[in-house]
């Protein structure tokens, strides 16, 4: 037969039916039913689509972009073997109760290759899909980099996006607008995230990341509290992020400083109390001197030998 199942027994199809890797399902057979029907067989997989089970697992932001990060590695990895997916999509990302991430589907935009767009386009969804995988052209890994930076906003913005087909060639709207306004994270949205999500999506390809590993490399780095080169801040935004980096070793230096400062104001005081101590009793030997003088001045002499004496 023809089309996908057809395509099965092609040479790029036995490429992915050999495509191992532990979290990616394997692709065993295809053909036609009867009634002319194509279909696969494929890997089962026993798991959560990746959005329903965040949302399941009430998964916080940081545990999402852990598991997104997760994902993109798994991509790469295929990447590195010349297949590309260009479905992504959560329904493709299965989620096992161990917390792995398995992808399913994978390569069948690539056995379209030789395909009319028509049959091409089918095989993909549109929500998620690249402009150019929309307009027919061929697909590759900037394909993928834009599905998964659409993934990445409704992770973070935990909310569906809903892109109407006069909306697929706009660019996406960021996360943190996105998300609803009772959105626990929404605020930590900003900044950062926008601006990964901003260059994952960018309507043209050679604005994405060039890689996969390149946009997880980012997430993993705002995970790090390092630099995002997505962000291209100034010095004020570099000093913020080795700040939150290295958040402990400031609160020492911190404390180590305030003390130095309570000890050297503490040193200051005591001297400043010792001298005035030394006034005082300057001031009264003088007085008891001069005393001494008045009463008798043939006393002066003894007076004195006191108050040698008493000092």
């Amino acid at each position: 037969g023809g089309g996908l199942a057809g395509a099965v027994g092609t040479e790029q199809g036995q490429h992915l039916a050999g495509l191992q890797h532990p979290n990616i399902a394997r692709l065993y057979d295809g053909g036609t039913t009867a009634a002319g029907m194509p279909y696969l067989v494929m890997e089962f997989v026993d798991g959560q689509p990746l959005d329903a089970y965040c949302q399941d697992q009430a998964l916080d932001l940081r545990q999402r972009l852990a598991l997104f990060v997760r994902v993109c590695r798994v991509v790469q990895a295929a990447h590195a073997r010349l297949v590309v997916h260009c479905d992504l999509k959560p329904g493709n990302v299965l989620v096992r109760a161990d917390g792995e991430p398995v992808l399913l589907d994978f390569g069948i935009a690539r056995l379209l290759d030789g395909a009319g767009q028509g049959e091409r386009t089918a095989y993909c969804t549109p929500a998620y899909a690249a402009p150019e995988t929309l307009a027919g052209q061929p697909v590759g890994v900037a394909s993928d980099v834009f599905g998964l930076g659409v993934i990445l906003v409704e992770l973070v913005a935990a909310r569906r996006l809903e892109r109407e087909a006069d909306d697929r060639l706009q660019p996406l709207v960021a996360p943190s607008r996105w998300a609803e306004a009772d959105c626990a994270w929404r605020r930590r949205l900003h900044g950062d995230l926008d601006a990964i999500a901003a260059r994952a999506c960018a309507l043209e390809p050679e604005r994405r990341y060039p890689s996969v590993e390149a946009l997880a490399d980012d997430v993993q780095r705002y995970l790090d509290h390092r630099v995002v080169v997505a962000r291209q801040g100034g010095r004020l935004y570099r000093f913020g992020r080795g700040l939150r980096r290295h958040w402990q070793a400031a609160a020492v230096a911190s404390l180590v400083l305030g003390l130095s400062g309570a000890f050297v104001w503490r040193l200051g005081e005591e001297r400043s109390r010792a001298q005035e101590e030394a006034q005082v009793a300057e001031q009264v030997g003088q007085f008891m001197l001069r005393a001494f003088k008045a009463a008798d001045p043939r006393e002066r002499g003894k007076g004195e030998e006191l108050l040698r004496a008493a000092a």
